[in-house]
């Protein structure tokens, strides 16, 4: 969703010879890149077999390494493979590794958890930085050298609204990912009042989800390209997002507080640290759900009158992480 980056500071970068890696394209790592005055590599390959795509993918990092011989090189994580080949090849090249790691990765089946937990350990150890995006994320590693740096908040170029429903609109940023909880907000709206409506995003039809026992009050959007999301989440009232994740800061809650959106977040330590002003949080059962969302409602305009000043807090306090980052890789360059 590039229309909804921050808008570039054009610095100059911290070296000429840096680059950044990455297995598919991420918002994350292409505004950072910008940022820290890298070029950006990402690729994905056609080849259907995963081994087919991890082959190609292992190839074409080793080219790009060996072509552009990277004084810095950061590498985007997941994937945990790409890290570790970086990590492989950095005695043959010399290279400053700085290792992104943007998600908790808590959700893996007890065996593989082992497994990875091992190589990211490994890799943690091996980079000159590891980033994180929240401090919670960075306590609970306990190893490395770990800097922080949360995504930066996002500029909407957008002012296009939608025609809703009369009464409320929330959206519920969602993709039916096994850490959210959909069940329970749909269990949640039939106990909401007549004229508050929930708009779901994300594409449900994996979850072989039964759409007639959806209440009337919800409205599955499907999967909704960049921009008519953007008009949707220009038009709510209020947007929610949740997961079960301790240590992951939600996506949504940035989108919310750029466009200064009242947000219903989960009740986590690390929501609750991070977004600290102009959202009310939740437990995951129906009924602490719907609790939230009339609260939020009533709350409505005192969310609001936070989210301004809050939203310039964000900025500010992102800058300073991101300069203590690029000054202490400048130092390593040194």
């Amino acid at each position: 969703m590039k229309d909804c980056m921050p808008p570039s500071s054009d610095k100059k970068g911290i070296d000429s010879k840096c680059i950044w890696i990455s297995w598919h394209y991420h918002r994350r790592s292409d505004y950072l890149a910008r940022e820290f005055g890298c070029a950006y590599y990402h690729f994905g390959t056609s080849a259907k077999s995963r081994s087919s795509r991890y082959a190609k993918s292992i190839g074409k990092t080793i080219a790009i390494i060996r072509k552009t011989r990277p004084k810095v090189l950061f590498v985007q994580n997941p994937s945990i493979l790409l890290v570790t080949l970086a990590v492989i090849l950095k005695p043959f090249f010399r290279y400053i590794l700085i290792n992104d790691l943007h998600t908790p990765y808590i959700r893996l089946p007890n065996i593989i958890s082992k497994i990875f937990w091992a190589l990211q350990r490994f890799c943690i150890r091996s980079s000159d930085i590891t980033i994180v995006t929240n401090e919670s994320f960075r306590k609970q590693l306990k190893m490395g050298r770990i800097m922080v740096l949360p995504d930066a908040m996002p500029e909407f170029d957008i002012e296009e609204e939608v025609k809703l429903e009369e009464g409320i609109n929330i959206l519920y940023v969602c993709t039916f990912a096994e850490d959210e909880p959909f069940g329970s907000v749909f269990k949640a709206a039939k106990l909401l009042p007549e004229g508050i409506n929930i708009f779901v995003t994300g594409s449900y039809n994996k979850t072989g989800l039964d759409t007639s026992s959806v209440p009337d009050n919800i409205h599955l959007t499907g999967y909704l390209p960049d921009r008519e999301y953007l008009s949707l989440l220009n038009s709510v009232d209020i947007v929610m997002v949740l997961t079960e994740q301790e240590g992951c800061i939600v996506c949504g809650g940035y989108e919310g507080v750029s466009l200064l959106k009242p947000l219903i977040l989960s009740n986590t330590g690390t929501l609750r640290e991070y977004f600290s002003k102009g959202a009310v949080y939740t437990r995951h059962d129906p009924r602490s759900i719907a609790d939230g969302i009339t609260k939020a409602i009533s709350g409505i305009g005192k969310l609001k009158d936070e989210l301004g000043p809050f939203k310039s807090y964000l900025r500010i306090e992102w800058q300073k992480d991101f300069d203590r980052i690029a000054a202490r890789i400048e130092e390593l360059i040194r």
